[in-house]
């Protein structure tokens, strides 16, 4: 068994199928085709080591001159030098065999035509490789480069149901974290299937939604630990579990390209810039369970201990909140309960937003609230004319004070058992993955960073401000709310 050995550092990854050694391979051809594409690093024009040693076993060959394996799969940390090698190997694949089909996919289909169109083919066009050896077709839709000997290299969306229908010889997934399920590669892998074509999937650890690549992931790993390789192989650089994330002498470890194309102050920086989840994930390469473990604002013992079966009493405050995109809505109440706390619960959580004005009216029809609160900078601030042609009069003003004030009264009276919650999954789970931003000299809920929807948890929060601003002096006599559904 050999194993790979990289960077300046002597890291190596954590995980790598084994190389079999006198298996020829196209590595020095694609180092060659970089070198004349003009990729330089501070060890001179060309290449990584790492990324050489990734070439040399992906495309190791077979007597007859195929390749061995029909799939490759590439974890490593943003900056590290993928996509610079993704352009060589894909060019080296057009240029050594005329007629050669490549088909790149990236997050997005505009992604990939940006780096198609605006930055590799102008590399390529000031290079010896520039036309006529290989020029570029720009329109929209069937964008591509073309190759002199009849290859091309295509693009494929993210969102397509259907791939090309000629046969393909090599198809590139790359950023494969921003992926949950396999529809582009379950649109490529027919066309692969006649010409024994190879399919690369390549990206850095992903998110809770992320299941395509972590299956890949989880399946590669467990091949390349058994020694095993079967027709996949895989390389996965990543920081262990236990390592510290913020520690130079890990980064050293682990990182092939620092020292070479990333220095320490670029990483110190963008470790300051990004917080630590977020930096895990992409420059450390681990996964939620390790890189986001949760309950960052609040802990998990402090929230679960709050859960109380008991519905908010009349009088009642309502919000409403609208996740990005605007893919769910939610609606949430805030009121006294019998034992004196403020109680929230989340009414109702669905997808889309259309439901939302007759439900919020009907409510208000039955329990004539003390508040109906929205965040008129919030996506369910689209919501505010809707709602009022429904018979739904917005409490207004509320201001950016407003939401800060409402994130740290929540907070403040989370600490101080104040609060209680009926211990519903969907606000139990936005509760989880929530993190703040800085608004001015406070905080708020920080809408799109986390990896889950957290509208439950931001609609509670809005319910219990305006509950404690128009609503607390008020008694209730009695629970109106048992009867919602």
């Amino acid at each position: 068994m050999v194993s790979l050995t990289t960077c300046l550092q002597g890291c190596a990854p954590r995980f790598a199928t084994p190389v079999t050694p006198g298996r020829p391979n196209l590595a020095d051809g694609i180092a060659k085709t970089a070198v004349l594409l003009g990729f330089e690093t501070s060890l001179g024009r060309g290449l990584m080591p790492w990324q050489h040693d990734w070439n040399a076993l992906v495309t190791e060959m077979d007597p007859s001159g195929g390749f061995v394996y029909r799939q490759g799969v590439l974890e490593v940390m943003r900056q590290q030098g993928k996509t610079v090698d993704l352009l060589a190997l894909m060019v080296a694949y057009g240029l050594r065999r005329p007629g050669t089909q490549i088909a790149y996919s990236a997050q997005k289909r505009l992604d990939a035509r940006k780096r198609l169109l605006d930055s590799w083919w102008p590399r390529i066009k000031r290079s010896k490789l520039g036309p006529p050896l290989i020029d570029v077709r720009r329109g929209s839709g069937s964008e591509a480069l073309l190759f002199r000997n009849g290859s091309m290299l295509s693009l494929i969306s993210g969102t397509e149901t259907s791939g090309h229908g000629d046969s393909l010889h090599l198809a590139v997934i790359d950023e494969a974290w921003a992926h949950q399920d396999d529809h582009v590669e379950a649109a490529v892998r027919p066309t692969l299937m006649t010409t024994a074509g190879q399919l690369l999937v390549v990206s850095a650890a992903g998110t809770e939604k992320s299941s395509y690549f972590r299956a890949k992931v989880d399946e590669a790993r467990a091949r390349a630990e058994s020694g095993v390789a079967g027709r996949a192989c895989y390389v996965g650089y990543s920081f262990a579990d236990d390592e510290d994330p913020a520690d130079p002498a890990t980064w050293r470890r682990r990182m092939p390209a620092l020292g070479i194309t990333v220095t320490e102050e670029t990483v110190a920086t963008d470790l300051d810039d990004m917080g630590m989840p977020e930096f895990r994930r992409a420059y450390g390469c681990q996964w939620p369970e390790v890189a986001n473990p949760g309950w960052a604002v609040i802990t998990e013992d402090a929230w679960r201990v709050l859960a109380d079966g008991e519905s908010p009493a009349d009088p009642v405050s309502f919000a409403v909140e609208v996740a990005p995109g605007r893919t769910m809505a939610a609606v949430a109440a805030a009121g006294r309960g019998r034992d004196g706390r403020t109680h929230v619960q989340v009414i109702d959580y669905q997808p889309g937003t259309s439901w939302v004005p007759a439900r919020v009216a009907e409510l208000r029809r039955r329990h004539r609230p003390c508040a109906v609160v929205i965040d008129p900078s919030s996506q369910a601030g689209a919501l505010i004319e809707d709602l009022a042609a429904a018979g739904v009069e917005v409490t207004a003003p509320f201001t950016a004070r407003d939401a800060a004030q409402a994130c740290g009264q929540f907070y403040d009276a989370v600490q101080a058992g104040q609060l209680a919650h009926m211990g519903q999954s969907s606000l139990n789970l936005a509760m989880r993955s929530s993190v703040t931003r800085l608004l001015a000299d406070a905080w708020a809920w920080d809408r799109r960073s986390p990896a889950e929807d957290i509208s439950p948890l931001v609609a509670v929060t809005l319910a219990a401000w305006g509950f404690t601003k128009f609503g607390r002096s008020r008694i209730p006599p009695y629970n109106m709310l048992r009867s919602v559904g």
